[in-house]
């Protein structure tokens, strides 16, 4: 009996940091990036990883842009055309708008590129932009 006791309070040692960290006590959280300054200006569609093809590029002749403004408007733009204009809003790290259905990315800035990593589609694709202003 006095070993069951032994392993139970040894057992519960063990999992009191786990239980902590999990409710966040006693731990610093880190800070997340809010992606809402960088992302604003607009950026063109380098190419995308995913899917069964791999990597898809835009068309030949094709420019793809992506504009983000200040009053958080998303303009994504085909050859000079709009082809859509809705509202984005950002939360930490991770960048959300509606198109026919709601799109959220985590985004990764790497100097003058960004990969949005598509968390609204299996499998994930991973959308790489260049900034052009």
């Amino acid at each position: 009996m006095k070993s069951a006791k032994m392993n139970l309070s040894f057992a519960l040692l063990l999992l009191i940091p786990v239980a902590m960290n999990f409710l966040g006590v006693g731990c610093e959280k880190s800070e997340s990036i809010n992606i809402s300054d960088n992302i604003v200006g607009t950026w063109e569609w380098l190419y995308t990883l995913g899917g069964i093809i791999g990597r898809t590029y835009p068309n030949e002749g094709e420019i793809v842009l992506w504009e983000f403004t200040k009053d958080s408007v998303f303009i994504r733009k085909v050859n000079g055309i709009i082809n859509l204009e809705t509202e984005f809003h950002t939360v930490a790290d991770t960048l959300w708008y509606h198109d026919s259905r709601d799109y959220r990315y985590l985004s990764k800035f790497q100097g003058d590129t960004i990969i949005l990593i598509d968390l609204t589609s299996k499998p994930s694709f991973m959308h790489f932009f260049k900034r052009i202003n």
